[in-house]
C-alpha cells in the first residue's frame, strides 16, 4: 500500500515530474477511479486522495513546500498538518508584514512632525530677524533726528520750537530704544 503522504506514489510520476505529466497522470486516475466509472465503496476515498495530491502538486509553491517538510521524510506528518502549518505561516507573514507597515507609517509621521516643529523653529527665528531689524532701523531714525537736532543747537540755527523739538525726540528715543532693548532678541 503506498504512504498517503507521499503524493507521487499516489499519482505514478517522478519527483521531476512536469505540471502537465501530473496532469495526465491525475487524468488516467480519475478515468479508473471516478465514482461515475467505478462503484466501489474504496473509489470514492482514492479519488479523494488523487486530487490532494494534484493540487499540491500541480502548484509550484505548495509542491515545493510539500517537497521540503514532508516528502523529504518528516515521518507521521500528513499533508493536512503541513498545510495547517503553511497556513499559519502564511498568517503569521502577514500580520508581520502589517506590523512593519504600521511602524513605517508610524516612523514617517512622527518625521513629518518632526518636519514640521523644525519648520517652525525656523520661521520664528526668521520673524525674530525681521523684527530686530525693523526696530533696529526705525531706533536709528530716531537717534539719527535727535543728533540732527543737537547738530542744529550746535552750529546755531536754533530756535525755541528746536528746543521743543529735541526734548520732544529724547524723551521718545528714550522709551523707543528702552522698547528695543528689553524686548528684541538677535
Amino acid at each position: 500500500m503506498v504512504s498517503k503522504s507521499n503524493f507521487y506514489a499516489i499519482l505514478g510520476v517522478d519527483k521531476k515530474a512536469s505540471v502537465s505529466d501530473i496532469k495526465k497522470a491525475r487524468n488516467k486516475l480519475a478515468k479508473q477511479y471516478h465514482s461515475d466509472i467505478n462503484k466501489s465503496p474504496e473509489a470514492e476515498e482514492k479519488m479523494k486522495i488523487i486530487n490532494e495530491a494534484y493540487a499540491v502538486l500541480s502548484n509550484q509553491y505548495k509542491r515545493q513546500q510539500y517537497d521540503q517538510f514532508v516528502y523529504a521524510g518528516i515521518e507521521g506528518r500528513y499533508y493536512r498538518e503541513w498545510e495547517e502549518e503553511w497556513v499559519r505561516k502564511q498568517r503569521d507573514e502577514r500580520v508581520k508584514k502589517a506590523q512593519e507597515d504600521a511602524d513605517r507609517r508610524e516612523r514617517e509621521k512622527q518625521k513629518v512632525q518632526q518636519n514640521e516643529e523644525e519648520l517652525r523653529i525656523h520661521n520664528a527665528a526668521i520673524q525674530r530677524k525681521i523684527t530686530f531689524f525693523v526696530k533696529s532701523a526705525l531706533g536709528m531714525f530716531v537717534v539719527w533726528g535727535f543728533v540732527k537736532g543737537l547738530m542744529d543747537v550746535v552750529d546755531g540755527r536754533s530756535t525755541p520750537l528746536i528746543y521743543f523739538y529735541i526734548i520732544v525726540i529724547f524723551i521718545v528715543n528714550i522709551f523707543i530704544l528702552r522698547k528695543i532693548l528689553l524686548t528684541s532678541k538677535p
